[in-house]
Order: C-alpha cells, then sequence, then structure tokens
C-alpha cells in the first residue's frame, strides 16, 4: 500500500511537470506566432511603402521627362502623351515618335524660312503655315493638318517619300498611325490612358 501511494504521487507529480512543460512550450509558440506575425505586419507595411514610393518616383521621373520632351519639341504634354499612345497602338515607340516629331518641328520651322526638304513637302501638300490671323500654326496643329493630308495620298511611294520629308528616317513607320485613317488615329489619341494634363 506504501508503494501504491509512492507510485501515485510519482504519477501526479510526473504529470505536474509534464503539463508546465507543454504550457511552457504552447507559450513560447504563442510568442513566436505573435512575433511572426508582427514580423509578416512589418514586412508587408514595408513592401507596401516602397511600392508607393518608387510609383511616386516614377510618376515624377515621367511627368518630368514629359516635360522636358515636350519643351523641346514645341507641344504641349497632352497632345504628346495621346499620340504617344496612339503611335504604340499602330507599331512606332514612344521614342521613335519623340524622334520623328522632334524632326518634323525642325522641319517646319526651317519651312517658314523657306528652306530644307520640308517645304516641298509643304507645297506638294498645299499647306499654308500660318492661319487666318497670320500666325504661324503650332506644331500641334500643323501635325494633324498633315497626317490628314498624308491619309488622302494613294501612291504609295510618293507617301512614303512625303513622310520622309516631314519626318526624317522614321517618317515610313509614322504612316501607319494613318494605316486605318486619320480618324482612326485621332481616336486612339482620345482613349489614351493615365494623360497628364
Amino acid at each position: 500500500e506504501i508503494m501504491a501511494n509512492k507510485d501515485y504521487k510519482f504519477d501526479i507529480t510526473a504529470q505536474n511537470r509534464t503539463d508546465k512543460a507543454f504550457a511552457k512550450v504552447n507559450q513560447s509558440l504563442d510568442k513566436t506566432s505573435k512575433g511572426m506575425g508582427a514580423m509578416k505586419r512589418h514586412i508587408v507595411g514595408a513592401f507596401s511603402v516602397a511600392i508607393l514610393t518608387n510609383f511616386g518616383r516614377n510618376a515624377l521621373q515621367t511627368a518630368d521627362d514629359l516635360a522636358k520632351v515636350s519643351s523641346s519639341i514645341g507641344v504641349n504634354v497632352e497632345f504628346l502623351q495621346r499620340y504617344q499612345f496612339a503611335a504604340e497602338q499602330s507599331g512606332v515607340s514612344a521614342e521613335g515618335f519623340d524622334k520623328s516629331l522632334r524632326f518634323f518641328a525642325k522641319t517646319m520651322g526651317e519651312a517658314t524660312m523657306g528652306l530644307g526638304l520640308g517645304l516641298d513637302a509643304v507645297q506638294q501638300l498645299n499647306v499654308s503655315l500660318r492661319d487666318a490671323q497670320g500666325e504661324t500654326k503650332s506644331i500641334d496643329d500643323l501635325f494633324i493638318e498633315m497626317m490628314g493630308l498624308l491619309e488622302g495620298v494613294t501612291n504609295a511611294t510618293e507617301k512614303a517619300g512625303l513622310a520622309t520629308k516631314l519626318f526624317g528616317r522614321a517618317g515610313i513607320p509614322m504612316v501607319n498611325m494613318i494605316r486605318d485613317g486619320s480618324d482612326a488615329m485621332h481616336e486612339l489619341a482620345a482613349i489614351a490612358p493615365g494623360v497628364l494634363t
């Protein structure tokens, strides 16, 4: 009976120690889980901040680049973005479009002084470089007018020649922008997403 009593006490003591051990393990696991949760929230929060920061920087960089390009060409930022989009949908890169439009602006400037190959294209297409008030037309307006007139040139060789005079070496790909007509080009420009105004 004494032996049985000792065994009973031993079982209770062992059970208590086991319970305490499991309690400590559970407590440690709980702390670890909370720690991992906090770490996860911290990482996700930091990642989100990083994304927003990078997005902000990219947006500012894009706006800055657009402002510089539009200023160097002589068009407004909205026009540049819209027709970059239309160009990209037609297989012309935004960079390629910018380069062609810069050449076009230079060509039109020379044409107003009676110089350059652009003057030949202006005369062939019978375009007036001045508006009804005698002011020189903007690059935006001249681009839209020229593209509309190029659409009406049915001879492919003549059209390519005129496009090259107006837009330089990249002039031929620019013709793709009016492949489905100038109205289709303007419609694409009108639905350009994310336009900065």
